[in-house]
């Protein structure tokens, strides 16, 4: 299309006359390039942004879902993602939010539940998790919180599964030396047992909720050695 003095006004293709389909561009007076509009080959639009002179996406971007909803928003400079960015469900609830540095996952990270309350949290240097990990149920309680380290677990992790409190250390994303298990509510010993690298080795006991063994297992190498006592 032009305006009436010859100016190109917006450019795209149509399947049969009346689908928008591809690239779809608007232009401004001087000729660059105001809005850009993606089309699948179906013609229901992809995303609508800025490309810069180069075509490089530029600027804020919005992108759909096949129904239409938003499924994700943000900016891009020269092609790369920057700054904060927002994914959504495709009901429209915000699934995840964080910030990009140079077209890679930056900062804090958080992830939401379909009612939007909080379901993860991670750290990130670059695309690699750093620092604290922590997950929600969504009655907001805590399942697991641990620290990574060069996007490994290290140090001292806890699992919350039902009633019961698992907590350990890890080294370089294996499970290393003593790890237990506690019950929530009498705060009594469930397991105890050791790991090397990973793996099971040695004894592992495990208790009756009155704190008296109810057996104990031998391990080396994580696999089943020795004798199993059951009381």
């Amino acid at each position: 299309k032009y305006s009436p003095t010859g100016q190109l006004k917006y450019s795209g293709f149509f399947k049969h006359d009346s689908i928008p389909i591809g690239v779809h561009r608007e232009y401004a007076s001087d000729g660059s390039f105001s809005n850009v509009t993606i089309y699948d080959t179906n013609g229901i639009k992809k995303a609508v942004g800025i490309y810069d002179s180069l075509s490089r996406r530029t600027g804020e971007w919005t992108f759909y879902f096949p129904s239409g909803q938003i499924s994700s928003k943000g900016h891009f400079r020269k092609n790369k993602r920057i700054g904060k960015w927002v994914f959504f469900y495709p009901n429209g609830d915000t699934e995840q939010v964080g910030t990009f540095k140079n077209n890679r996952i930056n900062g804090i990270w958080k992830w939401y539940y379909h009612n939007e309350k909080l379901r993860r949290l991670e750290h990130y240097d670059m695309n690699v998790r750093n620092g604290l990990y922590f997950e929600l149920s969504p009655q907001g309680d805590t399942i697991t919180v641990g620290n990574y380290t060069d996007g490994e677990k290290n140090g001292i992790w806890k699992n919350f599964t039902g009633d019961q409190i698992e907590y350990g250390r890890y080294v370089d994303n294996m499970q290393e030396g003593l790890w237990q298990a506690f019950n929530k509510k009498n705060n009594k010993l469930i397991f105890k047992g050791f790991y090397n690298q990973g793996e099971l080795d040695g004894k592992v006991y495990y208790f009756y909720n009155n704190g008296k063994i109810k057996r104990v297992e031998a391990y080396r190498n994580n696999i089943p050695h020795g004798l199993w006592i059951y009381y």
